[in-house]
């Protein structure tokens, strides 16, 4: 097979959170020149809704390339990505993914700032980050 790996970018120690389901999978080949012919069998499946590259997503979304697959395969509104016992799941009306382009508003609340701050103060994430450990 020609991959290697694809990760859900929510799967980490908090299962119990989101279960490690997200709108996003990294998808790492096998060999770098894989990547075309892995797009384009992706592309062709239910629930996804785009295929970028390292350097596309990197670059589109402020993301550290070294830290991301090879293919960054997004889901439509309805298709998270994980890992399951069976092929599909269907998951309650108020499940909530991260990652698409369908939960890109994530609300912020920073409590106990001193800081009087707005939400045209930050543009992207790494910004937060960036003033909270400053």
């Amino acid at each position: 097979t020609p991959i290697r790996i694809a990760i859900s970018v929510e799967r980490d120690r908090y299962p119990k959170h989101h279960r490690g389901h997200g709108g996003v999978s990294w998808v790492y080949c096998n060999r770098s020149q894989d990547a075309d012919a892995v797009s384009k069998t992706l592309s062709g499946l239910k629930g996804v809704e785009a295929i970028l590259t390292r350097s596309e997503a990197a670059k589109r979304y402020h993301l550290m390339a070294s830290r991301i697959g090879d293919l960054v395969v997004l889901g439509d509104q309805d298709t998270v990505f994980g890992e399951l016992e069976v092929e599909s799941e269907a998951l309650p009306a108020e499940y909530r993914a991260h990652g698409s382009l369908h939960e890109m508003d994530v609300p912020l609340i920073i409590h106990n700032s001193q800081a009087r701050l707005s939400a045209e103060d930050f543009q992207y994430n790494w910004q937060i980050a960036r003033w909270l450990y400053r």
